[in-house]
């Protein structure tokens, strides 16, 4: 059985216990903490495998906590475990680093099967983040700066949003590793990018502007999705 260190940012206790309860019977390490700051503080030093981080919390948001861990840790996985559908949360989150985008409540069953795979270089995106990843690429796909990418450029770009590495992406797409390394060039030549993080934060800066790149992110009651999308 495989050993994970799991940590654990959420304000509410009730959250804490109950996924605990749910990774009780695995050889996992759960790290608790209660804020932002406290995370932001310790993890740094305690280095999880996988942080769970709720989007809205009071003092320093999901968001905010998120971005700094990313600046000190880039490598860090982090997915978003929330009851936050808002599509400009949604975006601004993948673009921040965030490797995946779960709505509350989880089941024990796709938690315990997301979070190995994730750890092994996975991503995670419930439906209302796959739509908003789609808008998102709708809309860049339409401005100035993204026209001269080909329809398998974008797809190639909705392949590097969910983390696929280069065998993966050529699996999806039927194409050679060859084929995908040249069209990756191809792509950071166009948005001026020098990797795939920052060529996904550019594509998405497309949407939003470039200050949705920073920690000064525009969150004033974003778009929710419909709920027949959630269900």
């Amino acid at each position: 059985m495989d050993s994970f260190r799991i940590a654990l940012v959420d304000h509410d206790l009730n959250v804490h216990a109950a996924i605990k309860e749910m990774v009780k019977d695995e050889n996992w390490i759960l790290e608790h903490y209660s804020d932002g700051g406290q995370a932001l503080r310790q993890i740094p030093f305690t280095q999880p495998d996988l942080v769970l981080m709720e989007v809205l919390m009071p003092g320093l948001s999901g968001l905010d906590c998120l971005y700094k861990l990313k600046c000190h840790k880039p490598n860090m996985s982090v997915v978003m475990l929330t009851s936050c559908m808002e599509y400009d949360r949604i975006i601004f989150s993948l673009m921040a680093g965030a490797v995946g985008y779960l709505l509350k409540p989880v089941s024990a069953r796709e938690l315990k099967a997301t979070i190995p795979r994730i750890i092994r270089g996975g991503a995670a995106l419930c439906e209302a983040a796959q739509i908003a990843m789609m808008g998102c690429f709708n809309r860049a796909f339409l401005s100035a700066s993204t026209k001269s990418l080909s329809q398998r450029e974008m797809q190639i770009m909705a392949c590097l949003v969910q983390n696929m590495a280069d065998k993966e992406i050529s699996d999806r797409l039927g194409i050679s590793h060859h084929t995908v390394h040249v069209y990756l060039v191809r792509i950071f030549k166009v948005l001026g990018a020098h990797s795939r993080e920052e060529a996904i934060q550019r594509l998405f800066a497309q949407c939003f502007g470039n200050s949705c790149c920073h920690c000064r992110l525009p969150l004033s009651g974003g778009k929710k999705f419909p709920a027949h999308h959630l269900e």
